[in-house]
């Protein structure tokens, strides 16, 4: 499937995650202009426009943090932030997947498999990907650590 924009064909290609700071550094390798403007954030494709990623209660909770002007660049350093750390959750999932089909892709459809057996692989796998997620949210917080403005 193509779009009308190089940059995301390229990105799903090389099954690369399409997100709004993987897009801007391609599509702007010697840096972003500055100021950007809300002109500079139509033109981007809709996958990574920061408007059309903030939910109104997103902006809702922004508003009652003081935060009025979602454009304004520190408010749009918090919720570069909050979005990639989304992103590093999202991550989980392939693993997950990878992680119940190679888990019980032993057991699966066979007639004669024991319920212990079953129950056992079940049992095994909830725990690894209980690890898994644990380690994909401690690795969203320290994202958020990182890069949320220290006066926040």
């Amino acid at each position: 499937m193509t779009t009308e924009d190089g940059i995301i064909d390229w990105m799903k290609r090389h099954d690369l995650p399409i997100t709004r700071d993987g897009y801007l550094a391609l599509a702007y390798p010697e840096g972003e202009p500055d100021p950007w403007t809300e002109e500079d954030e139509m033109m981007l494709p809709p996958d990574v426009q920061l408007a059309g990623e903030i939910t109104e209660d997103f902006k809702e909770a922004l508003a009652q943090a003081g935060y009025r002007d979602w454009r304004d660049p520190y408010t749009q350093e918090i919720i570069v932030a909050f979005m990639e750390a989304v992103n590093h959750l999202d991550a989980s999932e392939p693993a997950i997947r990878d992680l119940i089909e190679g888990d019980l892709m032993d057991i699966a459809g066979f007639n004669r498999t024991k319920v212990s057996d079953a129950i056992t692989a079940g049992n095994n796998l909830a725990k690894k990907i209980a690890a898994l997620r644990e380690k994909y949210i401690k690795r969203a917080f320290r994202h958020l650590r990182d890069k949320l403005p220290s006066d926040l």
